[in-house]
């Protein structure tokens, strides 16, 4: 089985202390082959442009991070017509209307993805792994993810059917 790693899986490797569990889970990985979209790539190169004015030393050690990790030989979930079929209807649902813009008030606007994530994730038939449970259980309700797992609690949030041998635990709200 394969894990899609959604951006805030993967920029936990970036953090002076990263937490010590998803490391291990992600060390532990070569069990599961673990995946990057797209998405994250955009929302970590965004993230690096941003410190570039106010932090140049650190936008250059997390633009080397960010260049190991393209240089790994973690797997790239393609982005195929079926995948931006499946973004623009999710973009057209009102109920995810929040997911995709803004609030007028904030002053830096979010770069928010995790729609094509999700799309990439169920074209592909690959679990998301999250610690952003709100957003994917909310997508979840309206285009159903084949799997949102929490690797800092190890936890399946939302069971995938890869497998019967995997501990589940619910932790849906």
């Amino acid at each position: 089985m394969r894990f899609l790693l959604d951006t805030n899986v993967i920029s936990e490797l970036a953090l002076k202390e990263p937490d010590p569990r998803v490391v291990s889970w992600l060390q532990g990985s070569q069990v599961h082959k673990l995946a990057l979209s797209y998405a994250a790539v955009v929302e970590i190169a965004r993230g690096v442009e941003l410190l570039r004015d106010m932090q140049p030393q650190r936008a250059i050690q997390y633009e080397a991070w960010l260049e190991q990790i393209l240089r790994s030989d973690i797997d790239w979930l393609p982005l195929t017509p079926a995948v931006a079929r499946l973004h623009g209807r999710m973009l057209a649902l009102p109920s995810l209307k929040d997911l995709w813009t803004n609030a007028p008030v904030k002053r830096q606007p979010k770069c928010k993805l995790d729609l094509m994530i999700a799309a990439q994730a169920i074209t592909a038939n690959t679990p998301v792994a999250t610690f952003n449970l709100k957003d994917f259980i909310q997508i979840d309700h309206h285009f159903p993810l084949p799997g949102i797992f929490d690797p800092r609690e190890g936890t399946w949030i939302k069971p995938t059917h890869f497998g019967s041998e995997m501990k589940l635990q619910s932790r849906m709200t």
